[in-house]
């Protein structure tokens, strides 16, 4: 497989399963580092055992996409390691009738 996304750096939200889980590996397999975000961290975990090269260049970080502070804190966290991002995969639910009252800035 030709590494095409090879220099690539892509941030996956809803990456602790399904879909997102899904690009993580196709993005991994083409050569990408992954940054994966979710809210189950023991999922994220899992998911990184199964990219190539997992224990080196991809890493996970929790976070709730349906909730400001999260990304804030997500965004801060690819600041401070310096992350390149060079595409980001909107994959994570935004809302659902529990936590719909809890989106946007505090």
């Amino acid at each position: 497989m030709a590494a095409v996304l090879r220099g690539k750096h892509a941030l996956i939200t809803g990456a602790s399963g399904g879909i997102g889980a899904a690009i993580a590996r196709r993005f991994a397999a083409e050569g990408a580092t992954v940054s994966l975000a979710g809210r189950h961290t023991a999922r994220l975990a899992e998911v990184l055992t199964t990219l190539p090269d997992s224990g080196t260049k991809h890493r996970s970080f929790q976070a709730d996409v349906a909730r400001y502070d999260e990304v804030n804190d997500l965004v801060s966290q690819a600041v401070v390691s310096k992350m390149r991002i060079s595409t980001e995969i909107g994959n994570g639910r935004l809302t659902s009738p529990s936590r719909a009252g809890r989106r946007g800035p505090p």
